[in-house]
């Protein structure tokens, strides 16, 4: 068997700064038990669980049943050291279809960070981990404008509610998987909507540009609540490798990673989109006036960090 080399030799300490945070995470639909928020507190279905029926695949109904079972994830958290966590705040949860504010979700949510707060644990709060609710879904989900405007409410409601408790917000989780990888390519909720490749990838631009401006929109609806309030967000990366050293190769992978990184990294911090990939994609498929907005999504240089999720590094060649 080949022999690895460590990448720190075995003699060598690794020393962190005293002011690292090792923390832990997860996001509200993924443990909270969509069937208990239904019951019990009239929370809305999210677009995942339609999406998993008709897959045939679990539904966020069961999950793990964090809305019971708080204080026992408390206990564990505390029992490994936990000092820094991050979770969601779902907009399925805190705001109803006619737009009023779910008294019964703000104050579980309420319990559950007092209580980590007593315990010295400190909240990182993500605004949208993908729990769109279904009415949303129905006119449209992301490439529907008013999208927008929900997430701009219910940042306003989290920081007016919630904001005492929180640490830090990370406004969106991955939006690349909630408009490409979900409205394009169809893997995530709600899968592919329009007949052809080129609807769907207008679709999914149309959501992106929804997604990023709605982000902007929140940010302020935060500050303007919480004017001390540290606001960030978290995008995830591949590095695109070309397969070869070949023009066509390389250029292959600079398209990955327009497509897959630069279409959130760049508007977010230079107010515009690759314009690599706005040509590669025709201005016919670009939102119509998308760039009356740009200041709107451009707050870089505005927000507290940026959160990096990082999976993998791929290789790329030139195809079809």
């Amino acid at each position: 068997m080949p022999v690895s080399t460590p990448l720190v030799p075995a003699d060598r300490e690794i020393v962190f700064p005293p002011d690292f945070k090792f923390g832990v995470a997860d996001a509200d639909l993924q443990v909270i038990g969509e069937d208990h928020t239904i019951a019990e507190e009239g929370s809305e279905p999210t677009m995942w669980m339609e999406f998993t029926r008709k897959q045939g695949i679990e539904t966020p109904g069961p999950g793990v049943d964090r809305y019971h079972r708080w204080q026992e994830d408390i206990a564990q958290l505390e029992q490994l050291g936990v000092r820094d966590y991050r979770t969601s705040v779902s907009m399925a949860r805190t705001l109803k279809q006619n737009g009023e504010v779910n008294g019964k979700a703000i104050d579980w949510y309420k319990r559950y960070f007092s209580a980590l707060k007593e315990r010295g644990i400190s909240i990182y709060a993500t605004l949208y981990h993908w729990e769109l609710p279904q009415y949303a879904h129905s006119t449209g989900g992301w490439t529907n404008r008013e999208a927008s405007t929900l997430l701009e409410k219910h940042a306003g409601v989290v920081a007016e509610h919630l904001g005492e408790y929180i640490s830090e917000y990370f406004i969106l989780n991955e939006p690349w998987c909630s408009t490409m990888l979900s409205y394009y390519e169809g893997r995530h909720a709600p899968g592919k909507q329009y007949g052809s490749d080129a609807e769907n990838l207008k679709a999914a631009i149309l959501a992106s540009y929804h997604i990023l401006l709605g982000q902007g929109l929140a940010y302020s609806a935060i500050t303007e609540r919480v004017p001390s309030a540290k606001v960030s967000t978290v995008l995830n990366f591949e590095p695109a490798y070309a397969t070869s050293s070949s023009p066509d190769d390389v250029q292959a992978a600079r398209y990955r990673d327009g497509y897959y990184n630069r279409w959130f990294l760049d508007p977010i911090f230079t107010g515009q989109f690759p314009e690599q990939m706005v040509e590669l994609y025709g201005e016919r498929a670009m939102p119509p006036g998308y760039r009356d907005n740009m200041s709107v999504i451009k707050i870089g240089d505005k927000m507290s960090a940026l959160g990096i999720n990082y999976y993998r590094g791929s290789l790329y060649r030139a195809g079809g």
